[in-house]
């Protein structure tokens, strides 16, 4: 809830993905949360190229006409309210065509299992 709230304010007051996770990430640390995922993705259509910023969140999935799929997983950070660790983003080219996947690690996880054995 709070999270999302202040994400969708700094969002239409910065472009700058790294920006917008440090300032989520000291939100969260105010406000006592240890834990939280997020990805912020800025594409722009008219150059076909997003801008990534990761923080603990599943790496986004492309899928390309041809069917082949990749994840975009050179830009893992920490989770919102870890702190300390800085964050970096990442530029990619999204062809014509392509999908863009983004999702929850509650869609990969089995029930009862860490995400890196389900």
């Amino acid at each position: 809830g709070r999270l999302r709230i202040t994400a969708k304010t700094l969002a239409r007051h910065t472009a700058e993905p790294v920006a917008l996770l440090e300032e989520l990430d000291a939100c969260a640390e105010e406000a006592g949360i240890e834990w939280a995922t997020f990805l912020y993705l800025l594409y722009d259509p008219h150059t076909g190229r997003a801008r990534i910023a990761n923080a603990g969140h599943p790496p986004p999935l492309v899928r390309h006409r041809d069917g082949t799929v990749h994840a975009v997983g050179d830009v893992l950070g920490v989770p919102l309210g870890v702190g300390g660790v800085p964050y970096r983003s990442v530029e990619i080219e999204i062809p014509e065509g392509a999908t863009v996947a983004l999702y929850t690690d509650g869609l990969v996880e089995a029930r009862g299992q860490d995400i890196d054995t389900g």
